[in-house]
């Protein structure tokens, strides 16, 4: 079952999509939740072409789940540069791919988001998270 959160300009389009495929029965959009992080999912997908700072990616890495998203910077700032399930933007059989890799090994997967979980949870203690601000703007 794949649940679709949110709403955008290319909903209908996905709506119509998942009709002309006769998929129906596998895929749901559930539109806007307000605490999205609390529905049972394992996997995170940001198509985004462009984010100052992924709030919904942060969320997503802290509660656990494997994230599929597009190699943009904001994306990079929080999964490092070298995470394994990034796509290029606009390039969905890169999409897929990633999202195969997954299925076929879940483990590794499950693995590497813990390992992500733990570094952003670490990063982001009060002390960490402040001491990385003041390095950022650069106040002794």
């Amino acid at each position: 079952m794949v649940n679709i959160y949110g709403s955008g300009p290319e909903k209908e389009i996905l709506v119509g999509l998942v009709k002309k495929l006769g998929i129906e029965k596998n895929i749901v959009f559930k539109g806007y939740v307000a605490e999205w992080w609390k529905e049972p999912f394992d996997i995170y997908v940001s198509t985004s072409s462009s984010e100052s700072f992924s709030i919904t990616l942060s969320i997503a890495a802290i509660t656990g789940r494997t994230c599929v998203v597009t190699d943009i910077e904001a994306h990079k700032e929080i999964l490092g540069s070298t995470y394994p399930y990034f796509f290029r933007t606009y390039d969905y059989k890169s999409l897929a791919h990633n999202l195969i890799k997954i299925f076929e090994n879940r483990d590794e997967a499950k693995k590497i988001a813990r390992d992500i979980q733990q570094r952003i949870l670490d990063d982001f203690k009060n002390e960490r998270f402040q001491e990385k601000v003041l390095e950022l703007i650069s106040v002794p």
